[in-house]
């Protein structure tokens, strides 16, 4: 489990993640795939997968949702 500024996201027994509390920038909208490690930030989540490619949702103001391909 990890906690955001006003949300918090966990990683389910399916590898699946669900996120709950304040989702005013997107922050619980976690996209669906199997995931293995996930960490939240002020308004925004990101995830490694099971492919380990990196996906990250919520707040993107100053480009934080845009993991750079290849990391």
């Amino acid at each position: 489990m990890t906690a955001g500024r006003d949300h918090n996201c966990a990683i389910a027994t399916d590898d699946t993640i669900t996120c709950w509390g304040s989702n005013n920038y997107g922050q619980t909208n976690a996209p669906p795939d199997e995931y293995k490690q996930i960490t939240a930030a002020s308004r925004h989540s990101c995830a490694i997968a099971t492919n380990n490619t990196i996906t990250c949702w919520g707040d993107n103001e100053d480009g934080q949702t845009e993991a750079p391909a290849g990391v």
